[in-house]
């Protein structure tokens, strides 16, 4: 594979795609950027799981076509050091792309394309077009209200609702609420609600002019997606449950596992799923955490709330017991066991 671009042509898309690359993730390859030749064609992907940016550049190619994942960061300070109007070249060599620029030569490391994670292909339940103008004053009202790191996950972000001709925008951290609501005539839109993740509203902030330009929107039961000429963007939603098919939730932790567990449940009950909780509590959630007056409403309502509640220790249950208001039954279930006690009751 070898291809050569305009510093230019390929600055902007790198940009474009640079918000969704993962800083800090356990998975290498997420720190790179998939470059996708296909004629004169190029495709650059970055995700971080939870969104996906994809963005397009015209070059002239040298070879056949092929794909090759390369280190966001590094590319991106190239691109950043190098003079207008530079001319680069990208040969791909086995696990090596070489770049080439005037007098100038890099060698980065690659990592196979196939292993690049790609969100899975869905379909929209609800689509539209809206100009870039209206879609940009419909977050930004409404963007400042979001929560920020909130045990109550769903407040940690911005709920997108349609409704015949209208479209809402809603965001709240608990303490105040901001809406936002825009109407066309020409839009015919079933009820639907979807809740866009706060990093997601953050970049599709990054991502849009206010211009006058259509802009395309897909609603999925799992992903939001807005697809323009220079990129599109796909955001997942709240899609465990639905994705994985799951019958029950098993946390650890009230703090925060098990309150974002009962929060996860309450939106799914909207969308006609009930799916039951099981919490284990450990000592931080009582010894520790439980010493903060500040942390207990919220302990106390996520044992409360779940639908069975164990402990790793007899101790751990009685000091539940006894520090928190708690209204339902509390099991012992150890992290070990007495080997001897297992064969006399396999036996006997």
């Amino acid at each position: 594979m070898k291809f050569s671009l305009n510093r230019e042509l390929l600055l902007k898309p790198l940009l474009l795609v640079s918000g969704a690359v993962e800083r800090k993730s356990t998975l290498p390859i997420l720190g790179n950027i998939l470059f996708d030749v296909s004629g004169q064609s190029l495709t650059l992907t970055a995700t971080d799981l939870e969104l996906e940016m994809v963005a397009y550049a015209t070059i002239d190619n040298h070879a056949e076509d092929g794909k090759v994942t390369i280190p966001a960061r590094k590319l991106l300070d190239i691109c950043k050091s190098l003079p207008d109007d530079s001319m680069l070249t990208f040969e791909s060599d086995n696990d090596v792309i070489k770049i080439s620029t005037g007098r100038s030569k890099y060698s980065l490391s690659t990592l196979p394309a196939n292993d690049f994670p790609n969100i899975e292909q869905w379909k929209g339940d609800v689509e539209f077009k809206l100009l870039k103008s209206e879609l940009l004053r419909l977050i930004e009202s409404t963007h400042f209200s979001m929560a920020n790191q909130d045990v109550r996950y769903y407040l940690n972000g911005m709920s997108i609702e349609t409704e015949g001709h209208e479209i809402r925008s809603v965001a709240t951290d608990g303490h105040r609420l901001a809406i936002c609501k825009i109407s066309n005539p020409e839009l015919a839109l079933p009820a639907r609600q979807v809740i866009v993740p706060r990093k997601g509203i953050l970049e599709i902030i990054r991502l849009l002019d206010p211009i006058d330009e259509t802009v395309q929107v897909f609603l999925g039961s799992n992903h939001v997606r807005i697809i323009d000429s220079e990129f599109s963007f796909t955001s997942k939603l709240v899609d465990v449950v639905l994705h994985e098919n799951l019958n029950i939730l098993h946390v650890h932790y009230a703090i925060p596992h098990a309150s974002a567990a009962v929060n996860a449940k309450h939106i799914l009950a909207t969308h006609g799923i009930n799916i039951p909780i099981v919490t284990t509590l450990h000592g931080t959630d009582i010894t520790l955490l439980g010493k903060d007056k500040s942390f207990k409403p919220v302990i106390e309502f996520a044992i409360n709330s779940s639908d069975a509640v164990t402990t790793v220790s007899k101790n751990l249950r009685e000091v539940t017991y006894d520090n928190f208001n708690i209204n339902r039954k509390i099991d012992y279930i150890p992290n070990f066991i007495e080997c001897q006690e297992l064969l006399f009751m396999r036996f006997f």
